[in-house]
Order: C-alpha cells, then structure tokens, then sequence
C-alpha cells in the first residue's frame, strides 16, 4: 500500500524469544576434573569449530572416564527392582550412588552375571566419551562466552583454565589442536553448580 509519503514500511519482526537453557556434555581429562573438583579451574576454550557452542545459561556435564557396578540389592527377591548403581570415577577414585532404573539410566542387562551372583563390578575403565548423563557428577553453568585469540590469555586466565602458568597452556592447547599459533578460541567461563 502507497500512502501520501511513499510506501508503508513492514512491521518489524518480532525477535525471537530466548531459548531455553541447554545441556551439553563437556570432556575433561583426570588432571581437569580434579582441577574443577579442588575448585581451580573456572574456564575452558575450544576452538570455534568445536560442535560445544553453550550460552551464558546453559549447564555443561563433566564426562570422566569411569567405572559401574550393577545394581546390587539387599532382598532376597531375584525380580527386585529396588537397587543401586555405584559409580566410580578415575580422576580421584570417588564413588557415587544412583538409583537403578533401566529405562532412565541405560544401565545394561550384560552386566548381570551368569554364574549365579546377581550383580558384578564391571572391572573396565569406560573412556570419558562414553559417560551417559546419570553418571556425570559435576555440573558447571556457564556465565560467560567470548571469542578472541588464543594469544589473548592472560596469566590469570591459564591458571583458571588449570594449568601453573600461560605458557604450560598455551603448549597443551597446541598440542590438542594443531594449527594456527594464534587461533580465535571459544572462552567458556562456568561455575560449579551443586
């Protein structure tokens, strides 16, 4: 439609509303999450490309590498469905409870023994890649994200991301991804969330 002054502008779009907070799983080695644990490490960067892209907001979930028990029980009932997970994690040897629920947490059927016992430890170190989300014991929200190039790291920001000094991080995250010397890098800043 023309009007005496020229034609009528469309409305504007409306923006989109904000998007509800997100998880995402995060990989950290032993040395990391032990790092987390003591309270030490409070940042993390990735490369751009890297598909972890959190907002300010969203929660990121430690995988670890780890170990489970099957449910064990203390009823004589063989159908007893009331029974708990221990989880052990190798960065420090903690344990953890979880209630079993097959359907919620995909604990498996193999790891129900054959031999007669109900339930065995499964001996086998599982690599962090692996840790389904019931299993994961730390919890970081995410209170800052930025870009900016690696070289930008400050001596206080290494010592944030866990390391002793800027130049022992500037060489691992080198030796994690090989490239250019100095990067745009995705800085994820989190707190730990009980």
């Amino acid at each position: 439609m023309t009007t005496l002054f020229g034609p009528l502008a469309a409305p504007a779009p409306k923006p989109a509303p904000p998007r509800p907070p997100k998880a995402h799983p995060i990989l950290f080695n032993a040395a990391m999450t032990l790092a987390i644990l003591r309270g030490e490490k409070t940042q993390t960067r990735r490369p751009p490309s890297h598909p972890l892209a959190p907002l300010v907001g969203d929660t990121l979930w430690v995988r670890e590498t780890w170990m489970a028990s099957g449910p064990s029980c203390t009823c004589a009932d063989p159908e007893c469905e009331s029974a708990t997970v221990v989880i052990r994690y190798q960065a420090d040897g903690a344990e953890a409870r979880q209630e079993y629920d097959e359907g919620a947490t995909g604990i498996r059927k193999e790891w129900v023994a054959e031999a007669g016992e109900r339930w065995l430890w499964d001996t086998t170190w599982r690599p962090s890649i692996h840790m389904p989300r019931w299993a994961s014991r730390l919890s970081l929200r995410v209170t800052n994200v930025c870009l900016q190039p690696l070289e930008d790291i400050t001596e206080a920001d290494a010592i944030a991301e866990g390391f002793r000094d800027r130049a022992a991080y500037l060489r691992t995250y080198r030796a994690i991804y090989p490239g250019e010397q100095n990067p745009t890098v995705r800085a994820i800043l989190f707190e730990r969330t009980p």
